[in-house]
């Protein structure tokens, strides 16, 4: 079942916190807004990563909480919702078939990787 973004992040305003996605993935992905207020999506992962470079829509970070390392993807400008609401989207319907973390952190890397340059001919993303 494709996960409905939009619905999802619809009158969620509540700063610095997020909420855990009740499917069956291969990573914890939580959706919601990071400590600015931004929408976000946050995976969880037991090992750190370098993070992509920032965009003109994106910011990514990462941060140790006890053993965990927990990735950030915000939106900077909400004006892109809709587009942050398809990637999104896209994350997860690409980690969904995969069973080990390290191959669908990758997966997430790449698709983020992706859509960069798909969007930076238009502007950037």
């Amino acid at each position: 079942m494709k996960t409905r973004f939009k619905e999802l992040f619809d009158d969620y305003s509540q700063t610095d916190n997020v909420r855990l996605l009740r499917e069956k993935l291969p990573l914890e992905v939580y959706y919601g807004r990071d400590f600015k207020g931004r929408l976000c999506l946050a995976i969880v992962v037991p090992f750190s990563a370098q993070m992509p470079k920032p965009t003109k829509l994106l910011d990514f970070m990462q941060a140790k909480v006890g053993h965990e390392f927990w990735t950030y993807i915000s939106l900077t400008d909400e004006e892109a919702k809709s587009t942050f609401y398809a990637l999104c989207e896209d994350i997860v319907d690409n980690i969904a078939p995969l069973t080990d973390q390290k191959e669908a952190f990758q997966h997430v890397l790449d698709r983020v990787r992706i859509w960069k340059r798909m969007f930076a001919a238009k502007g950037g993303l």
